[in-house]
């Protein structure tokens, strides 16, 4: 329980997690994963590598808006498993062509390495169009699906 934690890592941290493994975040404010760097224009993308994340946990964020403030993309070529639960503020997938800004990951990208997920109610709306090819979900082996109470589902 950490309500006044706002950032996690500070730029100069962030952009060499290479050998990071596992992230776990519980209850807690924060509102971004990295914090804005000093020296970072709004113009210049910024490329976050995590190459040996295999599984990240975000839990009961309620605060959290984004992964960084700024243009950035990220890659993240070990991961296999996603849960996240309690974090209604931030877009958690967008589209690779996607207007949202700063969604955490790009579903084209990241669905077809992850062998378990969990989706919330706005993930499942967004997958659910029928835009996506049919083996863009053929490694998942555990789906949970959370605070989807809608009946027509």
């Amino acid at each position: 329980e950490c309500g006044s934690l706002k950032t996690l890592f500070p730029f100069s941290i962030a952009k060499d997690l290479h050998q990071l493994e596992r992230l776990t975040i519980n209850r807690c404010g924060l509102e971004e994963i990295v914090s804005k760097s000093v020296e970072d224009s709004d113009e210049q993308e910024i490329c976050f590598a995590f190459n040996q994340l295999s599984f990240l946990r975000l839990w009961y964020l309620p605060n959290l808006t984004c992964f960084y403030p700024g243009m950035h993309r990220t890659t993240w070529p070990a991961f296999k498993q996603l849960k996240i639960s309690g974090c209604g503020r931030i877009k958690i997938f967008g589209h690779e062509e996607s207007e949202i800004p700063h969604p955490l990951f790009v579903i084209e990208k990241v669905m077809p390495q992850l062998e378990e997920v969990s989706f919330s109610r706005d993930d499942i709306a967004m997958i659910s169009d029928g835009k996506y090819e049919a083996n863009l979900f053929c490694n998942i082996k555990l789906l949970r699906i959370s605070g989807y109470s809608d009946e027509s589902a």
